[in-house]
């Protein structure tokens, strides 16, 4: 077993033993209660958590810089920051409108036309590597949380495939100067709210299944009766009946 430590900050565990080896796995992101009992053959529960979700990332973007960060229990670790870099380079005159030694027939263009257009070449670049970085990490359960001005954060969405958009929930609040306590905790209440959302679209899906195909048993008392008979293909609670009733849930499973 892992130390003592390490042990109670796992979500849970299991650890099977065989002739030819042990295999020795950690389980889920969140604390639950845990049950082992040797029947016909080995019992581990719970049985539930098939899906949680994965790795949360915090996106923290502006107009010149952007950082990404990953959820950790209640804190946050660094994976890549981008800044906004640009240099002014040569063949620009001083001034921004004409004066003496300045009119319409001047060669070049004006300090103040070059460096915009370079600062927005730079934060176009940014932008553009944020999305990269974001794409490379974003799999399947995994959750983004973005914050930061609407103009900048809704130019960023409009960017990122629908694979990635579909995990995104906007945090407005979360801003580069947020203190990193609010962010934990902004980015948290933004995960909740999000799997809650997908929760009730899967549950929408299965209450049009019921009504379509007659298929599928709604209820504890009807999915108690579809467990007795083996009729179960799939079985589904939500987070908040399992922890009123925990043993009923745990025994429908198993």
């Amino acid at each position: 077993l892992p130390s003592e430590s390490a042990l109670h900050s796992a979500g849970g565990w299991c650890c099977l033993c065989a002739s030819d080896g042990e295999l020795f796995e950690t389980l889920m992101p969140n604390r639950v209660p845990t049950v082992a009992a040797w029947r016909v053959g080995p019992m581990i529960g719970p049985h539930l958590a098939f899906d949680r979700d994965g790795p949360v990332f915090v996106l923290q973007i502006d107009h010149d810089a952007a950082r990404i960060q990953q959820l950790r229990d209640s804190g946050l670790e660094s994976v890549e920051a981008f800044e906004a870099e640009f240099e002014m380079g040569a063949g620009a005159h001083m001034g921004d409108a004409p004066q003496r030694g300045f009119h319409s027939g001047t060669v070049g263009e004006t300090l103040t036309e070059l460096a915009q257009r370079r600062q927005n070449a730079a934060r176009d670049r940014m932008l553009a590597a944020a999305v990269r970085g974001v794409v490379g990490l974003i799999v399947n359960h995994t959750t983004l949380i973005v914050g930061g001005p609407p103009e900048v954060t809704h130019h960023l969405l409009s960017r990122l495939p629908s694979s990635v958009t579909d995990r995104t929930r906007l945090a407005p609040e979360v801003r580069m100067q947020t203190p990193p306590s609010e962010v934990v905790a902004d980015a948290q209440a933004a995960v909740a709210t999000l799997m809650a959302d997908r929760q009730q679209r899967w549950f929408a899906q299965l209450r049009e299944r019921l009504f379509a195909d007659r298929h599928a048993a709604m209820g504890i008392d009807d999915a108690r009766q579809a467990v007795a008979v083996g009729a179960v293909e799939h079985l589904g609670f939500s987070e908040a009946y399992y922890r009123d009733h925990p043993d009923d849930v745990e025994a429908l499973a198993q």
